[in-house]
């Protein structure tokens, strides 16, 4: 793949009452060697020819072992950054009856309360995402990061909103 060139990734959050079901990384390195430990929502790589939709069923369903039908677009994750890490994400939402995570390849399947996320270790952005997503906004986040991988800028496209500014 082209240095620099975007990769796209499907994330699905799945919802039951007020718990979102997360992934703890920590059985095998991730895109960012900062996400060992992070509490994630559910996802991977498009494959050749797929749908984002699709892909983020297809990863729901060999991350949990969990068919989901209902889902619904949330939002976009854009990262920029001068070194070979450039994602886009497509954000996805599904409401779940709760079920027992089954083991992972992935790290740790764990139901976490909404009011928990902002004090577990997760991705700056994501705790963002979360909000908007509880509060049923739609987002783009346009964000940049530096030589190290730190978030240094993230605007809100829709709203045109700065979220971080350490430029």
């Amino acid at each position: 793949m082209p240095e620099g060139l975007k990769r796209c990734v499907a994330l699905c959050i799945l919802k039951n009452d007020d718990k979102y079901l997360l992934i703890k990384r920590g059985k095998r390195k991730t895109k960012k060697e900062e996400d060992y430990g992070m509490y994630l929502p559910i996802g991977g790589k498009l494959e050749p020819f797929e749908t984002p939709e699709d892909a983020a069923k297809r990863e729901v369903k060999e991350e949990t072992g969990f068919d989901i039908d209902n889902i619904e677009f949330k939002g976009m994750i854009i990262e920029n950054s001068n070194i070979n890490y450039n994602w886009v994400h497509f954000v996805y939402l599904s409401e779940v009856p709760y079920f027992e995570p089954k083991e992972n390849d992935e790290g740790y399947l764990e139901w976490v309360y909404k009011d928990d996320i902002t004090d577990l270790p997760t991705p700056e952005i994501d705790k963002e995402v979360y909000k908007y997503v509880v509060n049923n906004q739609k987002f783009i986040f346009n964000d940049e990061y530096d030589d190290e991988l730190n978030l240094i800028y993230s605007r809100e496209e829709l709203s045109g909103e700065v979220i971080v500014n350490r430029k």
